[in-house]
């Protein structure tokens, strides 16, 4: 039978096995595995508290606990129970379980009378350990798990084991507008970013509507999966966030690098962390120091952020669907093809719009230019026909796959065999950005899929392109 515990990693609990024997020596307990002065104080708190309920702490013996793995640094708040049942164990003071039984996983507080209490952290517990025993506690209320909890120490003689199960919970999801009425091409815009959670950029004057896009493409989104929310809701939690449903995080364009991507001794998550599983708006994204916006190249390819400080090493999800909004020029009036209509030089709004240009601006897979954008009618689209739309893509795209795919994010190796050889013809060229026309087939994949279609046609190349080639061109040639 092996024993486990929990020691704080990051957002989360990981667990750690807890080996203990008993040697000739001092009556007292040694932490091995480097624990810090919180795990070190819990020799006093199980020392009284097995006094208190009648058990007797070996004399002539000093029990030795290792914590492994050994090259962590550890710090736990309910490691004393755990420490406390394997003593009783191991000295048969408390009839030890059958061998062969299940490990289990031990996590509570000790009081000095013997009291068991639920760590404030055990919500931070990113999986239950299934198939296996887990004791804590009393659980209150407001935790949410189905296991053993002990009122006091001594409750270990009459214990009954049954498997641990920690479950999330899906609050409800944000209200939909019913009052916004979106143009056809606009709610074809927002349909497919939303089903394929593809980056986007809205380029254009103010009071065009890309603020108002942002907020309806949050209340457009599917539910996550499970361990996507769970891991949303452990982060926004180590950070201060409760969180009910896919995290919706705009930071203001003064936002420093540091609490962009995180970092610091001990490291801690940033911005785009705490934006994983939901929508990162980048409002004002030219205004964005040009450190903070290099700094998302990484994320948005890879899908987490590794962070290195004084030796030490954290790699932090950061899975986003990343939409930036911007003017073209200080006045904000420029638009492609009327730039006369600026009242700045165009020396000015070339130096203003070259920091869109470049790299980072490669890393979205659709761009907009919202001066283009209709207002919505009394007969315009409806955000819940929108909804209906990607839901129904949705569907589609996992009968086809056998398993739920985001369009965005999938690799060279799922690319290839997506559009026929017979359909090159109708892709535009692509000089050396390969990006671009990866970025056209996801975005063909998606409008594929909301129409319900297996095979990649035509006229999905032609929407796609539409938004994922050809604004990037005249952003290019804006100023050529």
């Amino acid at each position: 039978m092996k024993i486990y515990s929990y020691i704080k990693h990051g957002y989360n609990l990981r667990p750690v096995e807890v080996e203990l024997s008993l040697v000739p020596g001092i009556p007292k307990i040694n932490f091995l595995g480097q624990p810090d002065l919180l795990i070190r104080e819990s020799e006093l708190r199980i020392k009284s508290a097995l006094k208190h309920q009648g058990f007797k702490f070996p004399q002539g013996q000093q029990v030795v606990v290792n914590l492994k793995p050994s090259y962590l640094k550890k710090t736990s708040q309910g490691i004393d129970l755990a420490v406390a049942c394997a003593l009783l164990w191991k000295t048969g003071q408390v009839q030890p379980p059958q061998e062969g039984e299940s490990a289990f996983f031990i996590y509570g507080t000790l009081g000095l009378q013997g009291g068991v209490q639920v760590p404030d952290d055990l919500e931070f517990i990113l999986e239950s350990p299934k198939g296996s025993q887990f004791i804590t506690g009393e659980p209150e209320n407001n935790v949410n798990i189905n296991t053993w909890g002990l009122k006091e120490l001594k409750g270990l003689q009459n214990l009954q084991y049954y498997p641990a199960s920690i479950e999330p919970k899906y609050k409800k999801a944000p209200e939909i507008d019913e009052s916004i009425k979106l143009s056809r091409p606009v709610a074809e815009t927002l349909a497919v970013t939303a089903h394929g959670e593809h980056s986007i950029m809205l380029a254009g004057p103010a009071g065009s509507g890309k603020t108002t896009f942002a907020e309806c493409l949050y209340q457009v989104l599917l539910q996550p999966d499970e361990r996507t929310f769970r891991v949303s809701q452990l982060i926004n939690k180590t950070l201060g966030f409760e969180l009910d449903w896919r995290p919706y995080v705009a930071p203001h364009h003064t936002t420093t690098p540091l609490s962009m991507v995180g970092g610091g001794v001990p490291i801690f998550p940033g911005e785009i962390t705490r934006a994983h599983g939901g929508v990162l708006l980048l409002d004002e994204f030219l205004e964005f120091k040009s450190e903070v916006k290099e700094a998302l190249r990484e994320p948005i390819e890879k899908g987490q952020i590794t962070i290195s400080r004084k030796g030490r090493t954290e790699t932090f999800p950061a899975q986003f669907l990343l939409i930036g909004t911007t003017n073209l020029c200080p006045c904000g009036d420029l638009v492609p093809g009327q730039i006369s209509s600026c009242r700045f030089s165009l020396n000015r709004c070339r130096s203003y719009s070259e920091r869109l240009s470049g790299p980072i601006l490669d890393r979205f897979q659709l761009m907009s230019y919202t001066h283009t954008w209709k207002p919505g009618r009394h007969d315009g689209v409806s955000l819940k026909e929108i909804k209906k739309w990607i839901q129904r893509g949705r569907k589609f795209n996992l009968k086809i796959n056998g398993e739920e795919r985001i369009n965005s994010r999938l690799n060279k190796l799922q690319l290839e065999g997506l559009v026929d050889k017979g359909l090159e013809n109708f892709m535009p060229e692509f000089g050396r950005s390969l990006r671009r026309k990866f970025a056209l087939i996801k975005v063909a994949r998606s409008f594929a899929d909301i129409d319900e279609s297996k095979e990649i046609t035509p006229a999905h190349l032609e929407k796609a392109a539409q938004l994922s080639v050809f604004p990037f061109e005249k952003m290019r040639r804006l100023f050529s």
